[in-house]
Formats: C-alpha cells, sequence, structure tokens
C-alpha cells in the first residue's frame, strides 16, 4: 500500500471523524462515502482504495461518526453530523475536484452534500452504489414490530430503542429516536434538484433494503442533470459481486476529467 497522510475532521460538537488521504498522480480526488453501520475497514472501502491505490488515483476515505475509528456512541448516531463531517472532509481539498464514491447511506449523504451551494463547484461527478435516498425512516419502521404508530410512540417515550444488523450476525444496537426524526429532515427525494455534474447510479433489482423505485424516483425529480441509473439483475443491496463493474465507472469518471483538463489546456 502506498504512503498515505491521516487526517481528523472535528465536528461542531467536538466529535473527531478520522480519515486518510492517499496522494496520485491525479488532481480529481476520489472521496469515498461508506454506509450505514460500515466502515473504511469493510470489504467495499478497501476495494475501492486498493483499485484507486492501484490506478495511480488521488483517493480519500473516512469513517463517518459513530462509526469505525471515528468518535461517537453509535446510539447517537445522526445524519445532520454525518453531512457535517462528509461537507468537512471535502473542505480539507477545496481547490481539487472531488469525485464522490458513496455507497448505500453514503449515496444520500453524497447528494445531500452536492445540495450545498459552497459545495457543487467541487464536485466532479459522483458514481453511487446502492443508493439509499431517504432510508433511514423506512428502514426503522419496517423492524419495528407491531403496529407502526404504537411502536413510534414507544420509541419516542423511551427515547432509544434496540434493533438488530442482519448484516452483522444480527448483532444488537441501540438508536435514538431523534436519529429518525433527524433524517426526516434531511431528505433528497422531497427536494428536488438540478445538478451540475454527471452522476451515475448503480442498483440491483433484487434489493431488499432499498427498493430500485428510490433511484427511479430521484431520476424523475432532478431535472436537467446528467444522471444514468444502471440496473443490476438479481443484484440485492450488497452488490458485492460487481465491485468490478463500479470500478470500471470509477476509471471512466477519471479518465473523463483527464480528457476534459487536457483539453482546457
Amino acid at each position: 500500500m502506498t504512503s498515505h497522510r491521516s487526517f481528523s475532521v472535528y465536528l461542531s460538537d467536538g466529535t473527531r471523524c478520522r480519515g486518510a488521504f492517499f496522494p496520485g498522480d491525479t488532481r480529481l480526488v476520489g472521496v469515498y462515502v461508506h454506509g450505514f453501520r460500515s466502515s473504511v475497514d469493510h470489504a467495499k472501502a478497501r476495494f475501492f482504495l486498493n483499485h484507486a491505490v492501484r490506478r495511480g488515483y488521488s483517493w480519500s476515505h473516512f469513517d463517518l461518526p459513530c462509526h469505525g475509528r471515528s468518535e461517537g456512541r453509535f446510539r447517537a448516531f445522526r445524519i445532520s453530523t454525518a453531512l457535517e463531517a462528509l461537507l468537512d472532509v471535502m473542505h480539507r481539498f477545496r481547490g481539487a475536484k472531488l469525485l464522490l464514491v458513496g455507497s448505500s447511506m453514503g449515496a444520500w449523504l453524497s447528494m445531500l452534500a452536492a445540495q450545498r451551494q459552497a459545495a457543487k463547484s467541487s464536485i466532479a461527478a459522483a458514481v453511487l452504489v446502492a443508493p439509499a435516498f431517504d432510508f433511514l425512516p423506512q428502514y426503522f419502521q419496517n423492524m419495528l414490530r407491531g403496529p407502526p404508530a404504537d411502536a413510534l410512540r414507544e420509541w419516542k417515550r423511551a427515547g432509544a430503542r434496540q434493533f438488530t444488523d442482519p448484516y452483522d450476525n444480527n448483532r444488537a444496537y441501540e438508536m435514538e429516536f431523534e436519529a429518525l426524526e433527524d433524517a426526516r429532515r434531511h431528505s433528497v427525494l422531497e427536494r428536488p434538484a438540478a445538478y451540475p455534474f454527471p452522476i451515475r447510479m448503480f442498483h440491483g433489482d433484487q434489493d431488499e433494503i432499498v427498493p430500485i423505485g428510490v433511484c427511479e424516483q430521484f431520476l424523475a425529480a432532478s431535472p436537467n442533470s446528467d444522471i444514468k441509473l444502471h440496473t443490476v439483475a438479481g443484484g440485492d443491496h450488497t452488490l458485492s459481486a460487481q465491485l468490478p463493474l463500479f470500478a470500471a465507472e470509477v476509471d471512466r469518471q477519471f479518465a473523463a476529467f483527464e480528457a476534459a483538463q487536457r483539453q482546457a489546456g
């Protein structure tokens, strides 16, 4: 593995998020944004990093707050603080163009960041794998037992509730009710936007967590944008068998950026 530079960003509440930058031969910086209950140590993040290093790309990844090596109790995770962390990481590379590579919840966060005026001009393109736009409220409600209204009232009354993670051997974890309320305040599907850069989405038609219709809704709600949705036949939410397909799209975006730079001068 090539040499890298570790870094930290500190959120407004003092939480420390840890990341790393792997300098390459390119002026475009790839920024990988992982999913819910994932980290930079998981297989997908490692795959993208190894691919970037082999190709000589400039690449960065980081652990979202309450995930991996970053600080914070998981039960206190919020989309709002995750977005703050992503924007802070992007600001570290101010002056450079960025390729956002978002997986699942990381795709949601990438588009939330892209809606911020200060971030728009820095993004060259986005590659989104199994985008989980706005998924947390529906995800948690699907996991509640009993009548949904009663279960939500009980969760709100208790302040926190235990869930299990099907992708982590059904390991138990807690989430505070405010995480649900916070997520509802950060919708991309309810706030249509035009994105001034290409977006390439890959979604399995057998996704058991986030239906492909979520991507179709995003596509329909994003006028005047260069967005393409690639349906992965038989693909589940992990899309672990299709990683080379996504790496090829990353290659295309780096090549397009370099070609544009040469043409510009």
